[in-house]
């Protein structure tokens, strides 16, 4: 048997070989001395059987490193060199920890989701296919280094430089996501991605108090030691310098008033417009709630509660995020307004953005949960008591939403929806009618659709 050339999978006798010869060395290494056992054995898996991802390979490691250990233990009881209590507690406490890292590596597969800025909750960075979403609280200037690798040395570079003592990391490459990498993360629209070449950049974020130089010269002996497991490609690093920025607050000089018909939605560190004050005011501070109100979605939401909000109307709003159309709402003259939100910054967001629009807290109430499926959130939320549920959120929650919606509603309730891109009208249409609703009304703003509905 040869290589397959279109697959590039090693035959299985050659890999059956490589695996026993490397598992004899590994495993003499491990009865002698021990650390860093696993991350060989991963490392030789993940390069001879080139298919396999972290996950599957984590496994296969965790088989041989067993059986590698109940040998070693076997030879030490024999030579009466255990001390029994100490090594059953810590055994105890290394099958928990264990739990959890193997959970871990079950439920987030190849991600690689790392903290950054230490002391603090403001920086996560997250390895999304070609881009990354980044969030820097910390406000310092930052030299950044960009290590060009191979997209099979990601995960074991990552690895690295986080025992090397970096924080946190930005992962670019144009390996596609999976439909199952995908679930749950909530995407309309996945970017068409140029060929993959096998190419992928590994940035990662040092300031001055962090020894530059001494941190540099430990990811290249890393970077060495990888060398004889992996291929690092064309393993260069580059090296350039961020400007000294506020992250967080950098975005607010694109945020501008601007007017929905007759509402004007300013942001609360900007003055009112002069030619504008003669317009139903709603000032918002997102924070780092999602809703400023620019966008489509939010807007086409905005003209269907001009539309249907009256003097007495209790309004659920599914995805509060900054509050802004329950505050609208309100503004435009309803008595209450529920707001759920899966983000527990939105709560902060609400509290703030009510206070800024002389509201009083008891008009709009407002829980983290997730509504569609958590029994608690629900009866919070009460039932049959709403003139109009509104949500402006993605289809693939609208979705899930629209099952179990009716039971919110008040009779002759509205169902407002918005956030579905064009390619989804169809879907999300036949959803309602399946679940016995009647699209009373749909409106467009370039590629994005809002719909209005009531059961029959």
């Amino acid at each position: 048997m040869g290589e397959d050339e279109n697959t590039g999978t090693v035959p299985y006798k050659k890999m059956f070989l490589i695996s026993v010869t490397a598992a004899f060395f590994i495993g003499c290494y491990d009865g002698f001395y021990g650390p860093g056992t696993g991350t060989f054995f991963t490392a030789c898996i993940l390069q001879e059987q080139q298919k396999l991802d972290t996950r599957s390979a984590s496994a296969q490691t965790k088989i041989i490193n067993l059986s590698s250990n109940v040998a070693a233990l076997v030879t030490f009881i024999i030579a009466e060199n255990v001390y029994y209590p100490l090594g059953l507690a810590a055994a105890a406490c290394s099958v928990a920890g264990n739990y959890l890292g193997s959970g871990l590596v079950v439920h987030d597969g190849q991600k690689i989701v790392r903290p950054g800025c230490s002391g603090g909750t403001g920086d996560l960075i997250y390895k999304n296919s070609r881009r990354v979403i980044k969030r820097r609280k910390c406000i310092m200037k930052w030299k950044k280094f960009t290590l060009t690798t191979t997209t099979e040395a990601v995960d074991l570079v990552s690895s690295m430089l986080d025992d090397v003592g970096i924080e946190g990391i930005e992962v670019e490459d144009n390996v596609p996501l999976t439909e199952k990498e995908t679930k749950g993360m909530f995407i309309d629209i996945l970017p068409e991605l140029p060929p993959d070449e096998g190419v992928a950049k590994v940035s990662f974020y040092l300031d001055d108090d962090d020894q530059v130089e001494e941190t540099l010269r430990r990811v290249e002996e890393g970077l060495d030691e990888l060398a004889a497991y992996t291929n690092l490609g064309q393993r260069s690093i580059e090296a350039s310098e961020t400007e000294d920025k506020d992250w967080i607050n950098n975005w607010k000089q694109y945020f501008k008033p601007f007017t929905v018909d007759h509402i004007l939605i300013k942001p609360t560190w900007e003055t009112i417009p002069e030619e504008h004050k003669d317009k139903l005011l709603v000032q918002i501070d997102p924070g780092t709630a999602f809703g400023t109100g620019m966008h489509e979605t939010t807007q086409l939401c905005i003209r269907q509660l001009e539309k249907y909000v009256y003097s007495e109307s209790k309004i659920l709003d599914v995805g509060t995020g900054s509050g802004i159309l329950g505050i609208t709402a309100l503004k435009l003259g309803a008595k209450e307004v529920w707001g759920t939100d899966l983000d527990e910054n939105a709560i902060t967001a609400v509290g703030e953005n009510l206070a800024s629009n002389d509201i009083s807290s008891d008009r709009f109430h407002v829980l983290q949960g997730n509504i569609i499926d958590d029994k608690a959130v629900q009866d919070w939320a009460g039932y049959e008591k709403y003139d109009i549920v509104v949500a402006n959120i993605l289809a693939d929650v609208i979705s899930p939403l629209i099952e179990i919606v009716d039971q919110f509603l008040a009779e002759d309730g509205v169902f407002v929806i918005s956030g579905i891109i064009d390619t989804k009208e169809k879907e999300i249409a036949d959803k309602l009618n399946a679940y016995g609703f009647d699209v009373i009304e749909t409106r467009r703003m370039k590629d994005w659709v809002s719909m209005t509905a009531k059961m029959r």
